[in-house]
């Protein structure tokens, strides 16, 4: 009851901006990052509602809404699930399991041939993207979980979830999420050429 006597006046968008203050210090900067995305760009149709008259019709025409607009199943339920969290927090039980959400879509992976891939490499030699290219391509690294998050020594820092060790000669890397949970660890080797340094991506 006091939960909703805090909240009742507001809206989603002040709901989802005091609870993002109201954790400031246990949530990480890229998650911090999402909400605030969330709140700018997705469900703007109850964005401006107050808390106390969203129901599951309301978030239903706005999940529909965001359907029409060819938004993505994962971004959708992802914003659905902090209208969630923002609304539990201030009292107001919302399951967004009765929500009916549109079906994810299966993706067609371009795969290139191996003429295509020499073009590649001919394309980027010298160039600014050649190391996290090649590391791609040979260690079979993703951008957004490997190379962004590589680092040149074992120096942790506080998203970096790879460690290069030149003198080793391989690379340990931990991929998870944003904010630090492991998912999978890999252990990759990384060959030199000559005494060459490993470069920073």
């Amino acid at each position: 009851e006091k939960k909703q006597e805090r909240g009742g006046s507001i809206t989603l968008e002040e709901g989802i901006t005091r609870y993002i203050e109201e954790h400031s210090n246990v949530l990480s900067p890229s998650t911090v990052e999402g909400y605030e995305e969330i709140k700018r760009n997705r469900l703007q149709r109850i964005m401006k509602k107050n808390l106390r008259s969203i129901g599951v019709q309301q978030l239903q025409d706005a999940v529909n809404e965001e359907a029409g607009e060819g938004i993505s199943a994962k971004t959708i339920r992802n914003a659905l699930c902090l209208v969630s969290v923002v609304m539990n927090y201030f009292g107001f039980e919302m399951d967004i399991g009765k929500l009916k959400l549109p079906q994810r879509k299966k993706k067609e992976h371009a795969i290139m041939k191996a003429g295509d891939i020499v073009e590649l490499f001919d394309h980027i030699q010298g160039n600014l993207v050649e190391v996290p290219i090649l590391l791609a391509v040979w260690l079979g690294m993703r951008r957004s979980g490997a190379v962004l998050g590589l680092c040149r020594s074992g120096k942790q820092h506080r998203v970096c979830t790879q460690n290069l060790y030149p003198g080793k000669g391989w690379l340990h890397t931990a991929g998870g999420d944003k904010d630090g949970g492991v998912k999978a660890r890999h252990r990759l080797p990384v060959v030199y050429h000559g005494k060459a340094d490993c470069a920073s991506p």
